[in-house]
């Protein structure tokens, strides 16, 4: 695994965002149902039923990753990038670095 250090967060945030569109592809590309059904008896029909469910969840996990990117970028441009959403307070570096689009410090929120 590389890692990079990048100089701000709106880098960090759009290389991120190119990683999980380029994995998103490469997902829609690889998947056996992109390629038709190839279903010849109820066993192969339950197992193309689990791995469309599957393909399902691997897209609503990159979409929603997306989204947290958009919110992350938003938060940079009003300059709130860095400070918990629930309590204002800063949210630590070392934190920020491992999770860019965190909008939170590692306390579980209580309200929500």
């Amino acid at each position: 695994m590389n890692i990079v250090v990048y100089a701000d967060a709106d880098t960090v945030a759009l290389e991120a965002a190119k990683l999980i569109a380029k994995e998103a592809r490469e997902a829609v590309a690889a998947r056996p149902s992109s390629q038709g059904p190839q279903v010849e008896d109820p066993g192969e029909e339950g197992e193309q039923r689990t791995r469309t469910g599957i393909e399902h969840a691997e897209m609503q996990r990159h979409l929603e990753e997306l989204r947290e990117i958009d919110t992350a970028k938003a938060r940079l441009d009003h300059g709130t990038y860095g400070e918990c959403v629930d309590c204002g307070t800063t949210i630590a570096a070392e934190r920020s670095i491992m999770i860019p689009t965190s909008d939170s410090g590692p306390t579980p929120r209580l309200r929500r």
